[in-house]
């Protein structure tokens, strides 16, 4: 009997609906879960790795995992930011901690399959790099800037009289406009930190799940067209059909980053009449999407996993 080990927290919604399409297939789903690391759960390695949890009965020994789908790390925001020293003693021993937690994946990526691995996993905090490795390639993503150079900034902003949007370069931040507003309330923080500008396109919104380089699922995202960004006012998900070349882009794109399992947000710009490949999320929110759009994607990753290990590992299959 095979045994998947997950790293993510036990409480997850998306964690607890894999583990029960991963045991109704028979087999053995362990979650390692640093929530509370390393205060109750305790991480140990040497020639090998071992993950001892308080609510479990036994040790997990990292050697019987087969293959580890990694969900999520964890690193707690302080318990108070506002006290300077509280807060840098909290962010070294965050970096610590996170490199015990990736240190132990490395370890497992040399022996068994990991998905998504650690490097593709961590493009999601380098969205600078992200864009220029898929633009480099020739994948359809919109022009993108990141600095804090003014005068930089002002040139971009002059090439895209439709606007530039603005945003944090890590992870699934908010997506606001570079108007004046912005800059009037980030004048000092641009002094000392650079954002991700980029070209605004606007259209139809489309989010794609993808799974071993094929498209699982895609949809369009009903919202209200007065906003931005579509997370603020979501309205729905409906149907999408799309041609077989953006089905094409979509499984390029993902395997250049390795992305193994990802939702991709898609917009179809009514003004360039292209679709561009905006964000890559290694770890998506999808129960919602599946109750919705009447897509299993838990039993998909679980039968994906299977196979993957069928396949004496082999993650990529390009039959």
């Amino acid at each position: 009997m095979p045994t998947i080990g997950i790293i993510g927290f036990k409480t997850d919604p998306h964690v607890q609906l894999l583990v029960k399409e991963i045991e109704r297939q028979r087999a053995r789903a362990v979650i390692v879960d640093f929530y509370n690391f390393p205060r109750f759960n305790l991480l140990s390695i040497d020639e090998a790795a071992s993950y001892d949890d308080i609510h479990i009965d036994e040790t997990v020994r990292f050697p019987s995992i087969d293959l580890l789908f990694l969900r999520n790390f964890a690193y707690p925001f302080p318990a108070n930011a506002s006290n300077r020293l509280r807060f840098i003693e909290h962010s070294a021993g965050v970096r610590n901690n996170l490199v015990l937690q990736y240190s132990v994946v490395r370890m497992l990526e040399d022996r068994i399959p990991v998905i998504n691995n650690l490097d593709s996993t961590l493009l999601h905090r380098l969205k600078s790099y992200q864009h220029f490795l898929l633009n480099a390639h020739g994948i359809s993503v919109p022009q993108t800037l990141s600095t804090n150079n003014v005068e930089e900034i002002e040139a971009f902003l002059g090439k895209f009289p439709q606007g530039v949007i603005v945003k944090p370069g890590t992870s699934g931040a908010e997506v606001v406009m570079a108007d004046r507003e912005f800059f009037e309330n980030n004048q000092e923080i641009l002094r000392t930190r650079p954002f991700v500008f980029q070209q605004y396109v606007k259209g139809r919104s489309l989010r794609a799940y993808s799974l071993g380089g094929r498209a699982i699922s895609i949809g369009e995202i009903i919202y209200d067209k007065r906003v931005v960004d579509w997370r603020e006012k979501e309205i729905g998900v409906e149907p999408y059909e799309v041609k077989e070349a953006l089905r094409a882009e979509i499984a390029r794109a993902v395997k250049i980053l390795n992305l193994v399992f990802c939702s991709i947000d898609i917009e179809y710009d009514t003004l360039t009449k292209k679709y561009y490949l905006l964000d890559f999320s290694p770890a998506p929110l999808f129960t919602g999407w599946s109750k919705t759009t009447k897509t299993n994607i838990a039993g998909e990753i679980a039968d994906y996993l299977f196979s993957v290990l069928d396949n004496n590992g082999i993650i990529w299959n390009e039959s």
